[in-house]
């Protein structure tokens, strides 16, 4: 009787920590060059979507020093996933500490097959350089949808 209830715990241990595990989120980053970010330096991200049939959110994270000088990043994106859909939007990032701040591009995203995700951005703010940023990355949470 002492054997089947430990057997029985011991399935329970498993099944909560099998249960418990979340897939680690995909990051990307871009380091910036002298931490800075010419106008017209448009940055790529070329994400591999490994499984059709996944759903994800989709976020954008800049990292600031106390060099930048404005109170938000002026951006385009250009998003091609797999499939081949095409999707265009500016945004824009509200600086809300230096250091790491974060955006969500979209939640949801559903890939309906494998192959890459591309995303393209491009600076828009009115100046030809900014300073003050050392990187931009993209991070990628399973939403599990």
């Amino acid at each position: 009787m002492r054997i089947k209830k430990f057997i029985i715990l011991i399935f329970f241990f498993l099944f909560s920590v099998y249960g418990c595990h979340k897939e680690k989120p995909m990051e990307y980053y871009y380091q910036c060059k002298n931490q800075s970010w010419q106008r017209f330096n448009k940055i790529t991200f070329n994400i591999p979507i490994n499984a059709g049939g996944t759903t994800y959110d989709i976020y954008l994270y800049a990292n600031f020093t106390k060099a930048y000088s404005y109170e938000s990043l002026d951006l385009n994106m250009i998003m091609n996933t797999p499939s081949g859909e095409e999707r265009i939007m500016e945004y824009n990032m509200k600086i809300t500490t230096r250091g790491e701040n974060v955006i969500e591009i979209k939640k949801g995203l559903y890939f309906s097959k494998k192959g890459t995700l591309s995303l393209e951005l491009e600076n828009l703010m009115p100046v030809l350089k900014i300073t003050g940023i050392s990187g931009l990355g993209i991070r990628l949470v399973n939403s599990g949808k």
